[in-house]
């Protein structure tokens, strides 16, 4: 989390919650991501299994579902392609 933290410019943090009903507390581990104009707070914020990317100009924050609702799943043959394109080298 610590190297993601470091990549995304973000700082690792920790909030608590408490379930009233079941008298518990737990205490979950965030990334807190700088968001150019985040619609809510939990935008800025990346759990453990939740998606960060750069953006052009800046990072968003995705729920896995919210990711795999948002983008298809690519072959790993097509990024290998892909980068050499990027790169100039392929005849296709």
């Amino acid at each position: 989390m610590e190297e993601v933290a470091e990549w995304c410019k973000g700082e690792v943090r920790t909030e608590e919650h408490t379930n009233s009903a079941k008298g518990r507390t737990t205490i979950d581990r965030f990334i807190k991501v700088r968001v150019h104009r985040p619609l809510n707070e939990r935008q800025t914020k990346a759990y453990v299994g939740d998606h960060i990317l750069y953006a052009g100009t800046s990072f968003k924050v995705y729920t896995n579902k919210a990711f795999t609702s948002n983008f298809d799943p690519v072959d790993v043959e097509d990024l290998k392609v892909c980068a050499q394109c990027l790169r100039g080298g392929y005849q296709g």
